[in-house]
């Protein structure tokens, strides 16, 4: 059997879905974009078999690289048995990783918890909420900041 050439829309025709079914912020930075189209470690390879050195990364790959063997071992391990279930089930990879959460952040609690979660236990954790309001203060203007300033 022949080895399969897999083919790929390319870049225009991701443009045009982009500007026709995704929100306007979410852009690009290139003048000639390319559809990337496989990662392998700190390695991007776009459609058309260019090899680029990943340099920003994303979410969770800056620190462990794309495609990464042993990660995506253990996450078809994971998949094969339950992909996703919502918190209210006990499930023991969940409290597990709460646990190495907890041993590996600084700070006295032991206890991983949501940001309304957190908000109650704000004593036990030294939150404060006027810390928190300042915060998401904060956060808020840099987003409208950086916004501005792009848009100029």
């Amino acid at each position: 059997m022949g080895e399969q050439t897999k083919t790929y829309i390319g870049p225009e025709a991701i443009l045009e879905k982009k500007r026709k079914y995704i929100m306007p912020c979410l852009g690009h930075f290139y003048k000639a974009p390319r559809q990337i189209v496989r990662g392998e470690m700190q390695y991007l390879f776009d459609s058309e078999g260019h090899r680029y050195l990943d340099c920003f990364a994303g979410v969770s790959v800056m620190n462990c690289g794309h495609c990464n063997p042993e990660i995506t071992r253990k996450v078809q391990e994971q998949v094969g048995t339950l992909q996703h279930i919502c918190n209210v089930y006990l499930t023991e990879n969940f409290v597990n990783l709460a646990e190495k959460l907890a041993e590996v952040t600084p700070g006295t609690s032991r206890k991983v918890s949501s940001v309304p979660q957190a908000l109650k236990q704000r004593k036990e954790r030294s939150f404060s909420l006027p810390f928190i309001r300042k915060t998401v203060k904060l956060s808020r203007f840099e987003t409208v900041s950086t916004a501005a300033q792009n848009s100029a």
